[in-house]
């Protein structure tokens, strides 16, 4: 009996094992069924109206340019279908759909020379002609020509527009590039001051609990609406256990930096507005061009990640090809002056430094440059020796002059002179004139001339380096720290973000009379050590050669930077600081020259030559010798 109790127990464990094993064998099946149907099938779907990546049969994107509804736009979507952007348009049985000409992602100015494009006026927006890409590698490309019109009437503005989606990665995330060049027709264009309006993406229900982050580190509507910053991530829950987000980035060489953002919570909407602050008129048959970057990203990233992603978009390539800039012609070697390489561009080659002045007929001072005895690239973000933003007295004249319509000439001596015009809002003309001195000296002299008085003056030129020169050292009189000898001063965190070094107490008052007080961002200057004399550098590292700035002390009355190892690793020049009364004109100059690894009385030295030509050339002038 014992032994068949048993036989019996063994046949009941064994059955029972058999069928544990068989329904593990079932889950185990289950489990390799799903894990097959989730794994990544991208296709492409293409009509004559869409491009379109699926994955699994979802969208992962869409672009529509239908010529028939205008205003070509995009839906966006997680690579597991998730639908991001608010469908257009609005689906059966969709409730509380408002704003019906809201596309999903798309770009539509809001007012053109006074008259709206941004509502249900389709048929004045329209895609004339479409190249839609699809590659093997699952990224897309659409190029496309579009119209700005009104009904029966010529078109008053055209847009080449590229739309570049990158191949998702294994992470889900993507992004797209959208670059927009508008070109005027036969008449000036002007786009209206407005709040939004733009790159705009209207984003889908599901969102509406997201949290809204920009640049600045401010949140929700209240701390990034009709705020300035470089970019603003939308983020947060979806359903489940997921999380993603949606950036968008602004491109640091667009004009008018950073804009302004419409953000919108209650459903949910944003968009960088790049006419927020003021009209922005374009002149008959010029160009403008803007580039953004949307980042479509699974889970949170944090500020620092997204600033990272910003930093690597603004220092990629533009892969538009939509209007290239001509390859600068190269310079001959060692010749001390520009030659011409495109409209209104011009390259370098003094056998020192080598580069381009006006990239794209921009005037952003110095791109491209490079040391050739060392192959270290100089330049960072903004460029070198930019004319940056103008002041008068609590006042400044919009976010940056190189946003400024600009025109420019090469002279017989190898110089090359820039204008800017007097305009509705600046009451004064500006030229620029840029002249080699030497393989590595560079000289620029800028003249104002008022149309009214105008009250303590000020060009900020501005200079931009790459991480080979990390950090500021400025010229300062004596301190018993220094033996009461001048030396050159170092510019630590603990001193503050921004510092600024006057030329003496009298002009602290400039400084502070409001004009570092106004929109977009605002600086609160830490006031440094009196100059000993208008000459800061940035010392290069790892066999990078040295940058010295310098301007005669009537010229410029302080010198600025952030703290050493700070991301602009930037140095600043204020000219003028001085009244220019109505139908005046008046002249500042400085310098830069790229030398390697001078010592510091050598630095002293150059300033004081410098300075001492100057004075002889002015003496010359006033005796007529």
């Amino acid at each position: 009996m014992e032994n068949k109790r048993i036989t019996r127990g063994v046949n009941w464990r064994g059955w029972t094992y058999a069928a544990l094993f068989a329904m593990t064998m079932v889950s185990i099946a289950e489990v390799a069924i799903a894990e097959k149907k989730a794994e990544t099938k991208f296709e492409w779907k293409k009509t004559d109206t869409s491009l379109a990546l699926l994955n699994n049969g979802s969208v992962v994107w869409e672009h529509h340019h239908d010529k028939a509804t205008g205003k070509p736009h995009m839906k966006v979507c997680l690579t597991d279908g998730t639908e991001l952007t608010r469908p257009w348009p609005k689906p059966e049985g969709y409730k509380g759909y408002d704003h019906t000409w809201h596309k999903a992602m798309w770009w539509s100015w809001k007012f053109i020379n006074g008259t709206n494009f941004w509502e249900h006026n389709h048929e004045s927006t329209v895609p004339v002609k479409v190249d839609a890409a699809a590659a093997d590698d699952y990224s897309g490309r659409i190029v496309l020509d579009i119209s700005y019109k009104l009904p029966r009437q010529e078109t008053i503005l055209k847009e080449k527009r590229l739309v570049a989606i990158s191949t998702p990665g294994a992470d889900g995330r993507y992004s797209i590039d959208w670059t927009a060049t508008f070109t005027a027709g036969k008449k000036d264009v002007t786009l209206n001051k407005n709040w939004y309006g733009g790159m705009a993406i209207r984003m889908a229900k599901r969102t509406s609990k997201w949290t809204f982050r920009d640049s600045e580190g401010r949140e929700g509507q209240k701390g990034c609406s009709r705020k300035c910053s470089k970019w603003v991530d939308f983020s947060g829950d979806l359903e489940g256990d997921k999380k993603a987000g949606l950036a968008i980035f602004v491109h640091r060489d667009n004009p008018r930096q950073p804009p302004p953002w419409c953000v919108i919570q209650g459903m949910p909407y944003f968009n960088p507005v790049f006419t927020g602050a003021e009209d922005y008129t374009l002149p008959a048959g010029k160009s403008l061009t803007l580039r953004y970057r949307i980042l479509v990203h699974s889970g949170i990233m944090t500020r620092k990640q997204v600033e990272s992603e910003w930093k690597t978009f603004c220092d990629s390539a533009d892969g538009s090809k939509v209007k290239p800039t001509p390859a600068p012609a190269p310079a001959k070697p060692g010749r001390l002056a520009f030659i011409s390489s495109g409209k209104e561009q011009y390259s370098f080659d003094t056998g020192v430094l080598r580069g381009t002045l006006r990239q794209g007929g921009r005037s952003r001072g110095l791109s491209a440059m490079t040391h050739i005895p060392s192959k270290t690239r100089l330049d960072g973000g903004a460029g070198v020796f930019g004319h940056y933003r103008v002041f008068t007295t609590n006042k400044r004249y919009g976010p940056a002059a190189w946003g400024w319509a600009s025109t420019s000439k090469l002279t017989s001596d190898g110089a090359v002179e820039v204008h800017w015009p007097k305009a509705k809002d600046r009451p004064f003309e500006m030229t620029a004139v840029y002249r080699w001195s030497g393989p590595d000296t560079l000289d620029l002299t800028t003249t104002v001339k008022a149309a009214a008085d105008l009250s303590k003056f000020e060009s900020f030129i501005a200079s931009y380096f790459t991480k080979s020169l990390p950090a500021s050292s400025i010229y300062v009189e004596g301190s018993p720290k220094s033996g009461g000898k001048a030396s050159f001063q170092t510019t630590e965190k603990s001193a503050g973000h921004w510092q600024m070094f006057p030329r003496n107490k009298d002009v602290v008052s400039v400084i502070k009379d409001g004009r570092w007080k106004q929109l977009p961002h605002p600086v609160d200057w830490a006031i440094r050590d009196n100059l000993a004399a208008p000459l800061g550098i940035r010392r290069g590292k790892g066999g990078a050669p040295t940058a010295i700035l310098m301007a005669p002390a009537e010229d410029c009355y302080a010198l600025s930077t952030p703290y050493a190892g700070e991301g602009h690793r930037s140095l600043y020049l204020s000219l003028f600081g001085r009244d220019v009364k109505a139908g005046k004109t008046a002249t500042a100059r400085c310098r830069l020259v790229i030398i390697k690894s001078p010592t510091e009385p050598q630095i002293v030295e150059l300033y004081k030559k410098y300075a001492a030509k100057l004075s002889d050339a002015a003496k010359g002038a006033a005796t007529g010798k």
